[in-house]
């Protein structure tokens, strides 16, 4: 199985059987092929031969490929080939994406006011700053 620009490609050696002695089968993502093959000859001489063989192959198919549109043909020199079109990915649009906050830390309602508290929707919109979780580099830290 290869895989050429949009095009998935699978091809095996079925020689010795005829287009109406094969079936191509897809099944979901499963594709299976089978042959059978019997041929029965008497000679002038009363020699009574017979001739039997039989393929089957299963694959999986890819994801991305249209099964619907599964094509397969067989070559002179008994060669099956079996492309799947891969399908056409939908045009990736750009969108928002919304942030959400965890555990919001404790706020003060302004530098002058000591008193901690947690944010809610109604005081949302008031100037809020945060409250140090530690003390900063060269400031001093009072009991």
């Amino acid at each position: 199985r290869r895989l050429e620009g949009s095009l998935n490609r699978l091809s095996m050696d079925v020689s010795g059987f005829s287009p109406a002695e094969l079936m191509v089968r897809v099944d979901g993502r499963k594709l299976t092929v089978t042959g059978k093959h019997e041929k029965k000859t008497e000679s002038e001489a009363g020699v009574r031969s017979q001739e039997y063989r039989e393929i089957r192959r299963e694959t999986l198919l890819p994801e991305d490929v249209n099964v619907q549109a599964v094509l397969c043909s067989l070559s002179q020199d008994g060669q099956l080939c079996i492309e799947a079109p891969r399908l056409a990915l939908p045009a990736a649009q750009g969108r928002d994406i919304p942030i959400t906050a965890k555990n919001p830390p404790a706020m003060m309602c302004a530098p002058c006011c000591r008193r901690r508290r947690k944010t809610s929707r109604a005081s949302a919109n008031l100037p809020w700053r945060k409250i140090p979780s530690r003390p900063q580099i060269g400031q001093s830290v009072k009991p």
